[in-house]
């Protein structure tokens, strides 16, 4: 028991350092931990440490015993965004967030296995200084997701495992802006933070053969409900709104198979589907003392990812991973902006992994690009981003 107890309050702690994540619409399109990581993302079939929780809760009944994984992501993005005519302006350079990683697995007989894990599958926002879309105001945008995910599954056969958790999502907003009417801006600066939870649940399946295996998962949208604080700025004064509002994350579907042709190595490929276009339409603020509703258009488009990734062992202490992602863009051009900077891109990503007996310790690196032009010739608009992400953890068998 003194091991769930201090497990749930690590993961509880580290929630409140969750940031934002990458493009692909709100997604963590290139892998989640550095073994997923480090083989882009394609471990919905293989999923044998603390990142099943987000690709695959079938995954646990691959422990016959106790184990602890500690570790995050520290991602590094940059966005840049160039008018024709107004010239071109980047995001800070390179804003830094931590996102956490955490698990706890605890078999319960031999064909039940039991789990509690924390890991941030959404986000997205940038911050531009002078930004020329925005009246020339300072503009910062967040929105992410950081879920603690509570994990059962159960071994049916040798080969067939199926996997089931429930998603606890405590989601955060913030979006400095100037005040818009009719989506024409006013220089009144407005500046709204607020969080709030939500529920969702995933559903994992997964089978293995002798070199072969087949994963899939699938995962519920969630709608946490926010509540938060508007201020609103002109020249020294000051005002205070209260305000709510949801913040919609999509359901997603994800499949994948791995082939291990010998024992050193471990191939994988995976697609993911991403079901934005049923809630993504309007982000509404609820503003009780205006009595107003501010309402931006979004529109979002359904977007899928591929990856592909490749594993070899070394040695019995040394593995290497690598991989490839694809992902194409959900926001559309005509609600794509500084505030929701997405484009289709690629990451590539490389990682390795020392295990001596009951510790493993691995490490990843992940570079990802893309950009996109919309808009008429003459006032053509491009967005391109720069992400990059280191990531470390360390794993106790017990």
């Amino acid at each position: 028991m003194w091991r769930w107890l201090i497990c749930a309050a690590l993961l509880m702690a580290c929630v409140a350092w969750a940031g934002k994540a990458a493009a692909g619409g709100l997604n963590r399109i290139g892998g989640i931990g550095p073994r997923a990581g480090a083989m882009g993302g394609a471990y919905t079939a293989v999923a044998d440490d603390a990142s099943l929780f987000y690709y695959n809760p079938a995954g646990l009944t691959q422990f016959r015993e106790p184990y602890a994984e500690v570790g995050g992501d520290l991602l590094f993005a940059r966005f840049s965004y160039e008018h024709r005519l107004r010239g071109q302006r980047h995001s800070d350079d390179f804003d830094w967030h931590v996102l956490p990683l955490l698990g706890y697995v605890q078999p319960l007989t031999e064909d039940v296995v039991a789990g509690l894990g924390v890991y941030v599958p959404y986000g997205m926002g940038a911050s531009f200084e002078n930004n020329r879309q925005m009246l020339l105001y300072d503009t910062e945008s967040l929105i992410c997701l950081t879920n603690i995910s509570p994990a059962i599954a159960v071994r049916f056969e040798e080969q067939l495992s199926l996997g089931l958790s429930l998603d606890i999502g405590w989601s955060r907003f913030k979006c400095q802006v100037p005040f818009d009417v009719a989506n024409h801006y006013l220089p009144v600066l407005t500046d709204s933070e607020g969080d709030g939870w939500g529920l969702g649940a995933s559903v994992g399946v997964l089978w293995r053969a002798e070199r072969f295996r087949l994963g899939a998962r699938y995962c519920t949208d969630m709608c946490p409900g926010i509540d938060g604080t508007t201020a609103m700025k002109v020249g020294p004064i000051e005002f205070r709104d209260h305000f709510e509002s949801r913040c919609h994350f999509p359901e997603r579907f994800q499949a994948g198979m791995a082939f291990e042709p010998d024992d050193r190595w471990l191939l994988t490929v995976d697609a993911g589907w991403y079901g934005y276009s049923g809630d993504m339409e309007n982000l509404t603020l609820h503003m009780d003392k205006l009595q107003i509703k501010k309402t931006r258009r979004l529109d979002w488009d359904d977007n899928y990812s591929l990856h592909a990734g490749a594993a070899r062992r070394l040695n019995e202490r040394w593995t290497l991973r690598a991989g490839y992602t694809y992902v194409k863009a959900a926001v559309p051009d005509d609600t794509v902006s500084t505030l929701t900077p997405d484009a289709s891109g690629s990451n590539v990503s490389f990682g390795f992994e020392y295990d001596r007996g009951a510790l493993d310790v691995g490490t990843f690196v992940l570079y990802g690009w893309g950009e996109r032009a919309y808009g008429p010739a003459l006032l053509k608009e491009e967005i391109s981003a720069d992400i990059f992400t280191f990531g470390l953890k360390a794993g106790w068998r017990f």
